[in-house]
């Protein structure tokens, strides 16, 4: 975290002096931990490591011996540069023993061609000091409050990454060490471009530290991990040197996804992405989509995709999965399946995946083995929607919308014992239909058309429901009066009622059938509505 000798150099104290470096330059990124002035010839008892040694070279010995003696002195001492104000000892240039010395060491060495007053350069370089320190303390608190927070809260691993992209300001990538892709956040940032051969360019990141800047990728790396154990790296992708508050970021993101997987007793799972509800709409083509796929090591190519989302049932009920519980629930059964998924939370209860299969499989095993591998306390609390079957990459997000809509039209979970334990659009009928349409005007219309003149009167309501049970029981008036609980005299006089205020033959095949419709469009538009105030 503090400033490099490059750095320091573009100071305007130091830069009013015209600094040129003319040896060491492979040093320039050495780190300045203070600036200090001297002109003794033997510095070997005050360099402790780091410093910027600043000198007028008045007092140094003429021999080249001696001059480069100077040098390795302050090389041995780990000293990060040499700054010589030309014009009181040394006109136009420095010694060429010096030159050497310094370039063999690879000390940097600094000539000031203007008289500068080193003051001046030494206040200016520890204010940059104090300043990189008093950053870096802040992003360290800041990120310290958030992540504990995060962590308390259960967060999942994409949640601490999507706060520390949104802190941070940069493209963010959790992988795992095989180079697998996590989770990220890319903020504006092109997803396409930065997935592109993710795998390929993250293998060239190699950091010799813990925490390391790798110039030529424009990355910030981090490894996840502690005592020696080491799962995961976090990639800040920032290009240009990070700051001392980026670099802090960095290292309290990795510390919080550490926490976190000792909170949630469970390793990130390759696959798991934030938005899938949204996968195509970052990436442009259908080679984008394969790209990220890859990335996240989930197989697109010869392969079929089938579509799943989990609906919550009793929101608010004691014990009831939260849509984090429903992720990391399809997460822990698809693994445990064998079955590579992209998971995500899809609405406060509803969570949706994307399952790749062989092209030869039984999507109808894999989805079942997957059910059965959810558990229990959320197997039993949610509604399982299944949608479109596609081995094109372009018809995933329409598999997810289908089995949105299906887990959304389903009121009750399936009995496990039943069947497979999910619905699929040829499961809802008619009833599914219309909780797709409730909210469209011209079922309403039609509702309001066919069925006012019963609605209007005072028992509408009773005489609603004789017809409903009439119909469902295919027109059997001894069924019918048996589930109403009334004579069949009775039952017949409020048919003969209803027919002749609807103007139509109960027994005729297509009215109906009409009237069938409406009234099944009804239920759905009255149990979508809201429940009134009562008194």
């Amino acid at each position: 975290m503090l400033p490099t000798v490059q750095e320091i150099l573009a100071l305007p104290a130091l830069a009013r002096g015209r600094p040129r470096v003319v040896a060491g330059h492979r040093g320039l990124g050495n780190r300045v931990r203070w600036a200090h002035v001297s002109e003794l010839p033997d510095m070997g008892n005050l360099i402790q490591g780091g410093e910027l040694v600043l000198t007028t070279g008045i007092a140094l010995p003429d021999e080249p011996q001696l001059i480069a003696e100077f040098i390795k002195v302050l090389a041995d001492g780990q000293a990060s540069a040499l700054v010589v104000e030309l014009g009181r000892r040394y006109v136009g240039a420095v010694p060429a023993a010096m030159l050497r010395s310094a370039e063999a060491r690879a000390l940097p060495l600094v000539v000031l061609d203007r008289p500068t007053p080193f003051v001046t350069v030494t206040r200016a370089v520890h204010e940059q000091i104090i300043s990189d320190q008093f950053e870096a303390l802040n992003a360290a608190e800041e990120a310290q409050q958030v992540f504990t927070e995060l962590i308390l809260e259960r967060a999942d691993y994409t949640e601490v990454v999507r706060r520390l992209a949104m802190m941070s300001g940069t493209p963010v990538v959790l992988e795992s060490l095989s180079h697998q892709v996590f989770a990220y956040h890319f903020g504006s940032a092109d997803a396409a471009d930065i997935l592109s051969l993710w795998a390929d360019r993250s293998r060239r990141a190699d950091p010799a530290r813990r925490i390391a800047y790798l110039e030529d990728l424009g990355w910030l790396v981090a490894l996840v991990g502690t005592n020696g154990q080491d799962w995961a790296r976090l990639v800040l992708i920032c290009g240009e040197r990070p700051s001392a508050r980026l670099w802090k970021l960095a290292e309290r993101g990795a510390s919080a996804l550490v926490l976190a997987r000792m909170v949630l007793n469970t390793p990130p799972a390759a696959g798991g992405v934030r938005r899938i509800d949204a996968v195509p709409q970052p990436f442009g083509s259908t080679a984008d989509l394969h790209t990220a796929a890859r990335a996240f090591g989930f197989p697109s190519v010869n392969r079929t995709a089938v579509s799943i989302v989990l609906r919550r049932c009793g929101a608010g009920r004691a014990g009831a999965p939260t849509a984090s519980d429903m992720v990391s629930g399809l997460l822990s059964a698809a693994a445990k399946a064998g079955l590579p998924a992209l998971v995500d939370q899809l609405g406060d209860d509803l969570a949706g995946g994307l399952l790749s299969l062989p092209v030869d499989g039984s999507w109808e095993t894999a989805v079942t083995s997957l059910v059965d591998a959810l558990p229990a306390a959320v197997r039993g609390s949610v509604v399982v929607g299944v949608g479109g079957v596609t081995d094109r990459v372009d018809g995933w997000r329409h598999a997810v919308l289908e089995a949105r809509r299906v887990a959304s039209v389903v009121t009750t979970p399936a009995p496990r014992e039943a069947g497979a334990g999910f619905f699929t659009a040829a499961d809802v009928g008619l009833d599914g239909l219309f909780a797709q349409l409730r909210h469209d005007e011209r079922v309403h219309e039609f509702v309001e058309h066919t069925l006012s003149p019963l609605l209007r009167v005072r028992d509408g309501e009773e005489l609603l429901q004789v017809l409903r049970v009439y119909l469902e029981l295919g027109h059997s008036k001894t069924m019918a009066a048996d589930a109403l609980h009334m004579s069949r005299p009775a039952l017949y006089k409020r048919l003969r009622r209803i027919e002749r205020l609807l103007d139509t033959d109960l027994d005729a095949g297509r009215g109906s059938l009409t009237l069938h419709v409406a009234v099944v469009a009804h239920d759905e538009i009255i149990r979508s509505r809201p429940a009134a105030p009562r008194e």
